[in-house]
């Protein structure tokens, strides 16, 4: 995955969401 490219929008940071978590936008 892109994590580069995922902007983060949930409170926990992107890099300790789960590959799942990552992965979505809501």
């Amino acid at each position: 995955m892109q994590y580069t490219a995922f902007i983060p929008r949930k409170r926990r940071p992107w890099w300790k969401n789960s590959d799942k978590e990552a992965g979505r936008t809501d």
